[in-house]
């Protein structure tokens, strides 16, 4: 059995009418208007999904050389550490999902998952460095917040099927050691890959 996707009716030109369809985020499967209640049994009208999961890539820039990094998964006591998808001496690249579910009062989407860290208006994903990370030797040891409010449904509706919202942060501070605790994306912040 195939999974069905619940999404929420809206009519093309209404406020937030231009949200992903269950095609353009990639997912296999049926998608059901849920509009009213028993749902208008559309497949053709643009629709907004209430729940679904959300491709994001976070790219380290220039790192300091030979510092293990890894994503944090899960709080601190209890983390589990994640490798990067890709690493080179010039960026160390994070592959990750976060479910989006519903919207906050703001009208933003509201971020869940084993990733997500902090309090719903203000999410972020945490990055180990150094000892935390599991390097024993490094003379690091902290975490990185990368985060996760800057991302507006704006953000999602461009997201071409099959891409990922992507943003860059420094790897080091203007002295040369890792960047540690929050740090700001580069411009120009969150954008669809």
């Amino acid at each position: 059995m195939k999974p069905v996707a619940v999404f929420q009716h809206t009519e093309v030109g209404a406020p937030g009418a231009v949200l992903p369809t269950l095609e353009a985020l990639g997912r296999e499967g049926e998608a059901e208007c849920a509009s009213a209640g028993s749902g208008c049994g559309r497949r053709s009208c643009t629709m907004r999904a209430e729940r679904y999961d959300l491709p994001l890539r976070i790219v380290v820039e220039e790192p300091v050389r030979g510092l293990t990094l890894a994503l944090q998964q899960g709080s601190a006591g209890k983390a589990t550490l994640l490798p990067p998808a890709r690493a080179s001496s010039s960026a160390v690249t994070f592959e990750l999902e976060v479910t989006v579910d519903g919207s906050l009062p703001d009208g933003r989407p509201r971020l869940l998952g084993a990733l997500v860290q902090g309090p719903p208006d203000a999410r972020f994903v945490y990055l180990a460095v150094g000892k935390r990370a599991g390097q024993v030797e490094s003379p690091w040891d902290g975490r990185v917040k990368v985060p996760l409010g800057g991302l507006g449904r704006d953000h999602i509706e461009q997201l071409p099927p099959g891409g990922r919202l992507v943003a860059r942060i420094a790897g080091q501070s203007s002295k040369g050691a890792p960047a540690l605790a929050s740090v700001r994306l580069l411009p120009p912040g969150w954008s669809a890959q």
